[in-house]
């Protein structure tokens, strides 16, 4: 089991080192998907109030 997460762990940081060489595109879309999901939780606490009224 560990030797499977070590691989797992090795192949994660060889591939964010290619992904960081080859402009940052895993950096890129990580971003973009937290500031999606905050968008989406600021949409619904923006909402809430008139809710519950």
């Amino acid at each position: 089991m560990s030797l499977l997460a070590g691989i797992l762990v090795a192949i994660w940081i060889v591939s964010l080192f290619l992904y960081r060489s080859d402009g940052d595109f895993y950096g890129e879309e990580v971003a973009g998907a937290y500031r999606r999901r905050t968008a989406v939780q600021r949409h619904r606490t923006k909402w809430r109030p008139f809710s519950a009224i």
